[in-house]
This record gives structure tokens, sequence and C-alpha cells, in this order.
């Protein structure tokens, strides 16, 4: 599998998107590249920015034919849109300007990329578009672990990247563990680069 990004993807020039979205998309490739149901599969990209993510697991993927991509920034959809359409013939993918709060759906794969800092971990730039991609301003961290087991189907699986907060004395994948009912478990599958990969499930 290539090592670095399928596409050139079209992003904003004042805050690109980090190898991290890459490296979460070629672990999702490779867990589901033999999936026999990939057509039957209703895929989120949650806090997708211009859709790095989704796009480069149907680039390897493309038996996928329901993606959905959602994030609070309205301006990330003409670069989504351009993306799409390096495809031939582009998929048929929404594109939500939402909160995921306010997202709705079941879900068998969500993959999610959200912010890594909390407002009171660094200095806030003067551009809230920047903000807004680095820290959870619109929604807190306890809400998104919520949101994502609400939008899980029966038997779907979400895949996160969550920065545990060490320099800031946190440990966020077992603070995440708090916000989960109990049919709900939270793994860890490794390191991907400052961040931690969990999956959340429910319980078998």
């Amino acid at each position: 599998m290539k090592k670095i990004f399928t596409l050139n993807y079209d992003q904003p020039s004042d805050y690109q998107f980090s190898l991290d979205s890459i490296q979460l998309a070629e672990k999702i490739i490779e867990l589901y590249k033999n999936r026999q149901d990939l057509n039957q599969l209703r895929c989120l990209d949650l806090c997708c920015g211009c859709g790095v993510i989704g796009l480069e697991i149907y680039f390897f993927l493309q038996a996928i034919t329901h993606f959905d991509f959602v994030d609070i920034e309205e301006s990330y959809r003409p670069y989504f849109e351009k993306n799409c359409e390096k495809f031939s013939p582009p998929p048929n993918f929404n594109f939500y300007q939402k909160n995921y709060l306010f997202h709705e759906g079941q879900y068998d794969l969500i993959v999610c990329n959200p912010p890594y800092f909390f407002s009171n971990e660094g200095i806030l730039s003067p551009s809230s578009f920047k903000n807004r991609c680095r820290f959870f301003l619109d929604a807190s961290f306890k809400e998104l672990i919520e949101s994502i087991a609400r939008l899980l189907a029966p038997s779907g699986e979400a895949y996160i990247l969550i920065n545990k907060g060490e320099a800031y004395g946190k440990n966020r994948i077992e603070e995440a563990k708090t916000y989960l009912e109990s049919n709900f478990k939270l793994e860890s599958l490794g390191k991907i680069r400052i961040t931690e990969l969990v999956k959340v499930s429910r319980n078998s």
C-alpha cells in the first residue's frame, strides 16, 4: 500500500490536514479490504474537513456506495466537492454542514479525526476557522464520544484519533471510557504520530 496520500487533495491554505488522517485511512483500508459487504455499509467521516480520510478509504475500497461527510465548517464544502471530482465518475457522497451533536443516522463505520486540544491547552489563533479545527469549542470531548456511540449501528465500529493530553496531565483514553454506556467498549489500537487510535463498538 502507498505510504503517501493517493490524491493531490484540495484544501484551505491556512489550515491543512496532516499525515495522521492518511495513516488513519490506511489502517481502515487494511482492516476492511477483505470484507464482502462493503456495498452494504453506511459510512461516516465525522469532523471531515475537506474529506481526506473518507475519500482516501474510498479510493482503495470503491465497493463502498454510502459515505456521509460531516463538518461544522461550511467553508470546507467547495474543497470536498473538488476532491470528489478527482474520481471518475465522482462518487455521490453527501457533505453536511453540521455539528456532530445534531447529525442523525446509524452507521456501520465511523472515522473521526477531531480537534486535538481544549481551549485552555494552548494559544488561540485570531482565526476562528483555525481555532475550530484545533480546539474543542462548539461541543465538548464528552459530547463527541457520546454522539459517536449514538450514531453507531448495532454492529458498527468507530475509529477515532485521540490526543491523550499527557502534556496536560490528562489521559483522555480513560476519560473517553467513562462517557460510554456499559454496552459499549473502547479499545486502543496503537499510536498514530501524536495521537492514539481507538476503536469504539458495542459489546458482543
